[in-house]
């Protein structure tokens, strides 16, 4: 079975249930924005409906849109393609600027490398 869903501040009164956090899984009194041990923050609000969610549902309860990013968008965010291609030039011209300064020093007569 599934786990009851925390409510969110905003719910009914005469529901008195701990907020569980998602940081470090300690219960929280009803009324809590952030948790009183490691501070995070226990409830997002969704980006398109501005419902309040518990932090760990993964959807919003209203809407039932993604709450979080996934593991991809947050290793490509908008962008980052184009960052990471401009970092492997940069690392292929010093890779050529490296090499082409050994052959001049190793074929230049200077004994360095005897």
């Amino acid at each position: 079975m599934s786990e009851p869903r925390a409510q969110s501040p905003t719910a009914e009164a005469g529901a008195v249930r701990p907020v569980v956090c998602a940081k470090c899984s300690r219960p929280n009194p009803s009324g809590a924005q952030r948790c009183e041990l490691c501070r995070g923050h226990l409830f997002i609000v969704c980006r398109d409906c501005g419902a309040t969610n518990a932090r760990t549902e993964p959807r919003c309860h209203q809407c039932n849109r993604r709450l979080h990013r996934s593991i991809g968008e947050k290793l490509n965010p908008v962008g980052a393609k184009s960052v990471s291609m401009r970092w492997v030039y940069a690392m292929a011209a010093v890779l050529l600027v490296t090499l082409a300064l050994y052959l001049l020093v190793r074929y230049s007569g200077l004994p360095i490398f005897d």
